[in-house]
């Protein structure tokens, strides 16, 4: 199969948005790093900027190593929820595929807000549409249509169906 273009879209996407937004500062956040493949890329991408990628999870020991090859990036390992961080300590907070599946989407929000510095940009991505994969997009409206079913269910009987799907 024919390798995956580098860097990916979404990548591009938050270049681009970034570039409209015209970030600048000293702090920049990734909430919800996992891997770090994105805090690397906007490290690498603004080294003017010191990079913050937080996850919850995370293959810690390839991510120091990422950190240490580059002194603009720093790794935090916290909850969404509670971000171990003082109020408006951030310049540009990113945030790609993470907000929707916080237990609290809402409190992760707030918490965000809460740390970005008055008049900061940021960025945010939750599903996409999947305009140019008809099957993706297909995929997304199915799962969609499900969980207005199935956020309506008793949680007993939510996790009894999940127990069984699994």
């Amino acid at each position: 199969p024919p390798e995956r273009p580098e860097p990916r879209l979404h990548y591009l996407r938050v270049r681009e948005i970034a570039n409209d937004l015209n970030i600048e500062g000293v702090w920049a956040l990734d909430l919800g790093c996992g891997p770090g493949r994105d805090s690397i890329y906007l490290a690498d991408a603004y080294p003017e900027m010191q990079w913050v990628g937080l996850d919850i999870h995370g293959a810690w020991e390839a991510l120091n190593a990422a950190a240490h090859a580059r002194p603009n990036l720093h790794f935090v390992r916290a909850s969404a929820l509670h971000l171990p961080f003082g109020a408006e300590q951030f310049d540009f907070v990113y945030s790609y595929g993470v907000l929707h599946h916080v237990k609290e989407p809402e409190r992760a929000f707030h918490q965000l807000i809460r740390v970005l510095a008055p008049g900061a940009p940021f960025a945010f991505y939750l599903y996409e549409i999947h305009e140019h994969a008809g099957w993706k997009r297909a995929a997304v409206g199915w799962v969609s249509a499900l969980r207005r079913l199935t956020t309506r269910l008793p949680r007993a009987l939510l996790y009894g169906l999940c127990w069984l799907a699994s």
